[in-house]
């Protein structure tokens, strides 16, 4: 679990006891350590505010995560029933229009990205590199290696997810994160269309091949295992099961089927 991971728990779980001023005076201390998360944040920031009827303050504090640069899902402010209290309101009304439009244009630019670890947690291409703290070539003469491809939960993307997954490395494994191409927000992905989720990870499996042709870094078609979390594990079941990968295994966390 990330520390990231376990502000949010410790947040949820004041949430759940109605603990609202206590979970944001929490995100006052710990949520600036976490810029990357900084519209995630805001987010439950806006919820917390409204639960306790400042609509004001939570008004105004949309308006500054819009004013650096970050937006909210849609689906979000529209369904959200912590948000209910705000819908309707001009202020509130503009502020998803604006997030609409930045999402579009997300979506509009996306393109594929991943994260390929060989054992030794070299990373093997350019594009790569930009989601990973490693740099590097493909690894020296060695056997082939089995391959574990594991996919990020919902609001979340590769980089982070590799984060959590880069140990089986440590253990003789090749990893390969795919990232979808399916914007939920601000560098973050979902794979909600579950078809459209199976072209992505197949895009990424050739390529991965492709990478691997390379003398030395030889990689084991016949040992590949998927991985995923919450909506990312009910993608990777929906490959083995499908047949569309080969996959001598699932490792299903919290799948959200």
């Amino acid at each position: 679990m990330t520390t990231f991971d376990r502000l949010a728990s410790r947040v949820f779980d004041l949430y759940e006891r109605q603990q609202y001023r206590q979970a944001l005076d929490l995100l006052d201390r710990e949520g600036v350590g976490h810029p990357e998360q900084a519209w995630h944040i805001g987010y439950w920031r806006v919820c917390l505010l409204t639960r306790l009827g400042d609509a004001e303050a939570a008004l105004t504090h949309l308006e500054q995560l819009l004013d650096q640069g970050l937006w909210i899902p849609v689906t979000w402010l529209r369904n959200d029933p912590d948000l209910a209290g705000l819908r309707g309101h001009p202020r509130f009304e503009r502020a998803v229009a604006v997030c609409e439009q930045r999402q579009i244009e997300a979506q509009r630019t996306v393109v594929p990205r991943r994260v390929l670890l060989f054992p030794e947690g070299t990373v093997l291409r350019p594009e790569d590199t930009a989601l990973s703290q490693g740099s590097g070539s493909a690894p020296p003469g060695r056997s082939s290696v089995p391959v574990l491809i594991a996919l990020h939960g919902n609001a979340e993307n590769a980089a982070r997810a590799a984060g959590c997954w880069r140990f089986v490395a440590s253990h003789g494994w090749a990893l390969l994160v795919p990232q979808s191409t399916q914007v939920m927000g601000p560098d973050a992905y979902h794979w909600d269309d579950l078809d459209r989720g199976a072209q992505d990870v197949r895009y990424h499996y050739r390529s991965m091949l492709d990478d691997a042709a390379a003398p030395g870094a030889s990689l084991d078609p016949k040992r590949v295992v998927l991985a995923g979390f919450s909506r990312g594990a009910a993608l990777a079941l929906h490959l083995a099961l499908s047949g569309v990968l080969p996959a001598r295994g699932v490792i299903a966390l919290a799948p959200h089927l």
